[in-house]
């Protein structure tokens, strides 16, 4: 198996037009699936400020450290914040 690149909750932004979403689009990831190669899940944020799950490979994305570079730095906190406390949910048998 190829080593993963992502763990999840982090922003990336595409490189390439993929599923619909345009380069230059962030998400958070959330799913990790270790093939080879990985494929990765996040929620993206559309041109129209709008939440939208995709899939990617991990050369498809660059990471980015500062969520206030993005487009729709609010959206993405808010996205991230839901994403966390689902997962917190999660682990408590929710």
């Amino acid at each position: 198996m190829s080593r993963l690149r992502f763990s999840g909750g982090e922003i990336v932004r595409l490189r390439i037009a993929r599923e619909g979403m345009l380069a230059g689009s962030c998400g958070i990831v959330w799913g990790i699936y270790d093939g080879s190669p990985p494929i990765y899940e996040a929620t993206f944020v559309n041109q129209q400020g709008e939440p939208e799950d995709a899939t990617f490979e991990q050369d498809d994305v660059e990471q980015l450290s500062d969520v206030d570079v993005a487009p729709f730095p609010k959206r993405l906190e808010e996205i991230r914040r839901v994403l966390t406390s689902a997962q917190g949910d999660t682990q408590r048998g929710f």
